[in-house]
């Protein structure tokens, strides 16, 4: 394996051990040679300086292993956002004030900061990032518009999505990376720390793999049925374009 990636989810079942940062921390110490990643951690859940401080940590423990992947928060559940008690409409702006929080934590510096969430003025971070000049940060695209800004950026990116949709993101990450005057050897060596995650299913035949899905997909729906979560999930599937099983819509 070349990582493992960790995801972060509240309340649905969609996730046992929940807290991608905390669980990171106990593989770092359990393997020496996988990379650790998380995909994502939601940024709109967390304070930015303790997760740089602990992101940091993790890194040291790992020995540089860490690929630290960001998200916005949920796209689908909105009981994440109300639990934390943030309003999901201003989910993009803490995202980007966060990431902005802990590249200057992972500085090695004195941060002042002054924006809109948060206002604090620290002494250096300790410790101090084991990568150098800070691991590896990679934020979920999940829209056009988001990809081209990550490009512009120059920076890797997370996406998830069939066949198609990974292949015209990703042409369009290249292209704005090209508008943004990066030069071809840096589109590729950010090309190549990006990942896409996509849904794997191993059996004997076709046939088999899709009733092992469909049937997982299923008692999903019903879990989260009993939870009254349901219906949003339908919703978002029909959108997606995903055929739901008439029992579940």
């Amino acid at each position: 394996m070349d990582a493992v990636w960790l995801a972060e989810h509240h309340f649905d079942g969609t996730l046992a051990y929940v807290d991608p940062v905390s669980f990171a921390a106990a593989l770092a110490m359990a393997t020496k040679r996988v990379k650790i990643g998380t995909a994502v951690i939601q940024a709109a859940l967390h304070h930015p300086i303790r997760v740089a401080e602990q992101l940091s940590l993790i890194d040291h423990l790992s020995e540089g292993r860490l690929i630290a992947g960001f998200g916005k928060g949920t796209m689908y559940n909105p009981y994440e956002y109300a639990a934390f008690g943030v309003d999901q409409e201003i989910a993009a702006e803490r995202f980007d004030e966060m990431e902005e929080v802990i590249l200057k934590c992972w500085s090695g510096e004195r941060v002042a900061h002054k924006g809109k969430f948060w206002e604090f003025d620290i002494p250096m971070m300790r410790p101090v990032p084991y990568t150098k000049p800070h691991p590896p940060l990679l934020r979920a695209t999940g829209s056009e518009d988001a990809a081209v800004a990550q490009a512009r950026r120059g920076r890797p990116f997370l996406i998830a999505g069939t066949n198609e949709v990974i292949a015209k993101r990703a042409a369009t990450f290249r292209a704005a990376m090209r508008e943004a005057k990066f030069d071809e050897a840096k589109i590729a060596a950010t090309m190549d720390a990006s990942w896409a995650w996509k849904n794997v299913i191993i059996a004997e035949t076709d046939r088999r793999a899709e009733e092992i899905a469909t049937d997982s997909f299923q008692q999903t729906l019903a879990y989260r049925e009993g939870l009254g979560m349901a219906s949003r999930f339908v919703d978002n599937y029909k959108a997606a374009g995903v055929t739901v099983p008439p029992a579940y819509v």
